[in-house]
């Protein structure tokens, strides 16, 4: 599966696994706004994807902006060279 959520010590992770691509997103969507709704925190670990679309990354930020609104914290770890390589097609690297 491309991703998947788990709860963790830390807390609510999702994990963006292998290829997440625009086929995933709407399934992607999905989850990020189940954890919106039920945490108050959660994580968003790219560190093993292998390939991601630009809509993903897409997604992500949007995702970070509403939850932001609803006063959810969300947390980015794990860059990948993937996850690198989609925000650079994106032109939103680097961004430190």
């Amino acid at each position: 599966m491309p991703f998947e959520s788990k709860q963790t010590e830390q807390g609510s992770v999702l994990f963006l696994n292998d290829e997440v691509t625009v086929a995933e997103a709407a399934k992607l969507k999905d989850t990020l706004v189940k954890l919106m709704k039920t945490e108050s925190s959660f994580t968003l670990d790219a560190g093993q994807a292998t390939e991601l679309d630009t809509s993903i990354i897409q997604l992500i930020f949007s995702a970070f902006k509403a939850a932001k609104e609803q006063g959810v914290e969300m947390l980015l770890t794990g860059h990948s060279e993937a996850f690198n390589s989609a925000m650079e097609r994106t032109g939103l690297y680097p961004f430190d």
